[in-house]
């Protein structure tokens, strides 16, 4: 089965941004239900720790650094133009050493 690069790009960002909004809209019920935050819903050690030290700092980050490979697999014009400069550039570099240590 083929799974299409929309649907992966897709997935990413659920994966990496769902924590984060299931924080949120549990502090959300804890204020309107007036509960002392953190609540009865982050009393227990792992979720406050995953909560606040995990899922907050590396969601975001991770979901950042997952874009461009995502749109360089679902742009081919885009995936054509990085693979043509960097191999430019690769080949350009390569060149310049060996001009570099021919001469010593």
């Amino acid at each position: 089965a083929v799974v299409s690069t929309q649907s992966t790009g897709t997935a990413t960002f659920l994966l990496c941004n769902l924590p984060t909004l299931i924080l949120y809209s549990l502090e959300l019920v804890t204020y309107f239900l007036n509960l002392d935050y953190p609540g009865p819903m982050f009393e227990s050690y792992f979720m406050l720790w995953y909560g606040w030290s995990i899922s907050m700092p590396l969601a975001g980050p991770l979901n950042a650094a997952l874009n461009p490979i995502i749109y360089i697999c679902r742009m081919k014009n885009l995936r054509t133009y990085t693979f043509r400069n960097v191999s430019h550039i690769i080949h350009r570099s390569s060149t310049i050493w060996r001009r570099s240590s021919s001469h010593e």
